[in-house]
């Protein structure tokens, strides 16, 4: 419950994680996505994936044009096991076969990622200035415009909730210079 600590990730070759996801069916089975996505002082080596309850780990498949410099939100997708998507500075990389093979569904460089609740067919992203929504499980994803980020944002998250899945909430920041 908390009080009591084992480090399992010690003999990592990065010391860098900035998402971890844990799989609804087998808590085994855990991701994570590596290199630091806040300051970049840590760079990513890629997915790694433990079958193991985290005792040991083994990096996934190449994922398109090289490992991001940066990953941050991982999601396994809650009705496949097999099916994770991650958030990254090269975009949101999509396996359907346990993490062998990525292949790439959003080219920009994504800040964060979630999954509507209840709904593993809707998923949203952002980069710094743009919304983005995909409603075919991930495979493809569509701008959405908003009009108050295009006078100056630099910096958007998001967020979503089981208390009312219709709503995506959205903080944003903006270049103190332009005005927003």
């Amino acid at each position: 419950a908390g009080v009591n600590w084992l480090p399992l990730t010690d003999n990592l070759p990065q010391i860098g994680v900035s998402g971890i996801a844990i799989s609804p069916s087998d808590s085994n089975t855990i991701y994570i996505a590596t290199g630091d996505d806040d300051a970049n002082d840590s760079p990513s080596i890629g997915v790694m994936k433990s079958i193991d309850g985290g005792a040991t780990w083994n990096t996934t498949g190449a994922m398109t044009g090289g490992v991001p410099n940066s990953m941050n939100e991982i999601y396994i997708d809650p009705n496949n096991n097999n099916t994770v998507l991650v958030a990254t500075s090269n975009g949101v990389f999509k396996t359907v076969d346990g993490g062998t093979n990525w292949a790439r569904k959003l080219t920009a460089t994504i800040l964060d990622l979630k999954m509507k609740p209840g709904d593993a067919s809707t998923w949203y992203a952002v980069s710094a200035t743009k919304f983005y929504r995909s409603t075919d499980s991930g495979e493809t994803f569509t701008e959405v415009a908003i009009p108050a980020l295009t006078a100056g944002s630099t910096r958007l998250t998001i967020d979503v909730t089981i208390a009312d899945p219709t709503y995506v909430y959205m903080a944003s920041a903006a270049d103190p210079k332009s005005k927003f």
